[in-house]
């Protein structure tokens, strides 16, 4: 959020004419225009021009438009709590939130969702790069990451007393989850054996804060040559290696990962990567493959389809 408020966007000043129609173009020309970080605007002077104005700057620097549009969408939810936090703020507002005014159809269509499975030559070449960091942790949060589908910020703050190497689970607190819930990881034999080679050297596992392990992360991509993969990509990776050895069961995998809508994890990963299996492997398997293909939700309706009786034949042909 710290972010969003540095962001600059160009309004006109109060007093000023603001050109319109033909001279819309020209507004940059304007007397009065000037550029302003959006934090520094005071809430009851936002226009809906002006948060149309950060959606047009974020899409001009490049960002996503998920990216742009959960921005929009948090900035908004901060001023419809300014009723619990700052009363007479929100009063001046009389409900109205500039945020939610804003022309949102700049970002429509921007849930896009990631497809991207970490291949095991990807996986080799990764991990031959990472062994030559000069911090030895590199490898082993990595090799964690895959074993295990734990996010980045729950590896990094793992301390040994939660780790319970000889029964395989970890016991994560509410505040290290992303739904501030406790969570019981369980481990596989894979991430047993990768915890095991980590040495101890204190209370805490690992000792990179993320934005140290987002740089060093990134420069390792770079000497693998390998391009279009996140961190967080280790987690669908593991999903994957769930689905085809262990279970395919959405729940027990939501359970496993941590994930808070099973419906969610259903829609946007596990439906994707077995999509990905589908194509790798030329055919379809099961029922269910057949529904995600031809959309349908439940199996009666392909029921229907598949059970349909041949047209009668009219009374006058033999």
């Amino acid at each position: 959020m710290q972010n969003c408020g540095n962001i600059e966007i160009s309004h006109i000043k109060s007093g000023f004419f603001v050109p319109s129609g033909a001279l819309a173009s020209l507004r940059e020309h304007a007397k009065g225009f000037a550029k302003k970080k959006i934090g520094d605007f005071y809430i009851d002077d936002l226009t809906e021009q002006d948060t149309t104005e950060y959606i047009n700057v974020r899409l001009r620097q490049g960002k996503a438009k998920s990216t742009v549009k959960r921005e929009i969408y948090a900035l908004q939810a901060v001023v419809n709590k300014l009723r619990f936090t700052d009363n007479k703020a929100w009063k001046r507002l009389n409900g109205h939130n500039p945020f939610a005014e804003a022309d949102k159809a700049k970002v429509k269509g921007g849930e896009r969702r990631r497809r991207r499975i970490i291949s095991p030559d990807e996986e080799e070449a990764l991990l031959t790069e990472l062994r030559k960091c000069r911090n030895k942790e590199m490898p082993l949060i990595f090799a964690v990451a895959i074993s295990t589908g734990m996010r980045r910020a729950e590896i990094l703050g793992l301390l040994w007393s939660q780790i319970d190497v000889e029964r395989g689970v970890i016991n994560l607190d509410a505040d290290q989850t992303k739904a501030d819930e406790e969570r019981l990881v369980i481990l596989l034999p894979e991430a047993v054996a990768a915890f095991k080679v980590i040495p101890r050297v204190d209370e805490r596992v690992f000792h990179y804060k993320i934005e140290g392990f987002k740089t060093v992360f990134r420069r390792v991509l770079e000497r693998a040559k390998l391009d279009g993969i996140h961190m967080h990509d280790t987690r669908r990776s593991f999903i994957s290696r769930v689905l085809k050895d262990i279970t395919s069961s959405p729940v027990a995998i939501a359970d496993m990962i941590g994930a808070r809508s099973v419906a969610n994890l259903q829609k946007r990963t596990i439906e994707r990567i077995r999509q990905g299996n589908m194509i790798d492997a030329g055919f379809i398997q099961t029922e269910e493959e057949l529904r995600s293909v031809v959309g349908h939700k439940d199996g009666q309706t392909t029921a229907r389809y598949a059970n349909m009786a041949p047209e009668k034949k009219g009374s006058g042909e033999k």
